[in-house]
Order: C-alpha cells, then sequence, then structure tokens
C-alpha cells in the first residue's frame, strides 16, 4: 500500500515538473515571437494607434431669479447660469 502512495506521489511530482517546463517554455517563446512579429507588423502596416473613446456631454442652461442690491434698492434679476452634464 505504501508503495503505491510513494509511486503516486513521485508521478505527480514529475508530471507537475513537467508541465512547469512546458509552460514556462511556451510563454519564452509567445514572449520572443511577440516582440519580433510586432516589429515585422509596424514595418509592413505602421505602428498601432490609439483613439480615445468618445465623450457626450448635454450642455444646460438653467435661469434663476436672484436679489440683488443696487443703489440701496433690492431689485429682481434673472442670472442665466449654463454648466455641461456628463
Amino acid at each position: 500500500m505504501t508503495k503505491r502512495i510513494i509511486a503516486i506521489i513521485a508521478i505527480f511530482l514529475g508530471v507537475s515538473v513537467a508541465w512547469m517546463i512546458l509552460g514556462s517554455s511556451v510563454n519564452s517563446r509567445t514572449i520572443h515571437q511577440d516582440v519580433t512579429l510586432r516589429e515585422e507588423v509596424g514595418q509592413l502596416w505602421g505602428s498601432a494607434q490609439r483613439q480615445k473613446a468618445p465623450q457626450v456631454w448635454n450642455k444646460v442652461t438653467t435661469q434663476k431669479q436672484v436679489s440683488v442690491t443696487k443703489d440701496g434698492k433690492k431689485v429682481e434679476e434673472m442670472k442665466t447660469e449654463t454648466y455641461n452634464e456628463y
């Protein structure tokens, strides 16, 4: 029984090491190819371009009645406020 458990653990450790080696080699090749192909595509088609996302807003105009003191008298005036609503 112990021999089987030791064999299972040894197989598990061996397979784990093999997957780590395979994963690191695939990752290394992917990074190398990405750099190489990015340069070649850039020479053929030009470098990558970035575009900002569009922005949308609404221009809102409101009028408020405001009390103002002019020459010692209270006067009611209409005040216009404009702001952008995002």
